[in-house]
């Protein structure tokens, strides 16, 4: 299981961004875009959301912001998404 990647940032959107990790463009959707700027090069760790039908990267600044995510998601009704909103306003 991966928990970080390392890499540049090339492309920073409105909830998500694209990571320069080895060669690849990972799409990572984050929570306070606002933390991540084109051109910086971070360690981003990261939760993966795989089902039967698609594969999503959910990434944060630091290990706990990390750990809360998960730990919402577990919870009755709440999904990624809306954890995601979560974290946007602060935790």
């Amino acid at each position: 299981m991966t928990i970080y990647l390392y890499g540049k940032i090339v492309h920073v959107s409105t909830n998500y961004l694209i990571l320069d990790h080895n060669g690849m463009g990972e799409l990572i959707y984050v929570p306070q875009i606002d933390r991540f700027k084109v051109g910086d090069i971070k360690k981003i760790f990261i939760s993966q959301i795989i089902n039967e039908y698609n594969k999503v990267t959910y990434g944060f600044e630091n290990f706990k912001e990390m750990v809360i995510f998960e730990d919402l998601i577990t919870l009755q009704g709440l999904g990624p998404k809306t954890a995601i909103s979560i974290l946007n306003v602060g935790w």
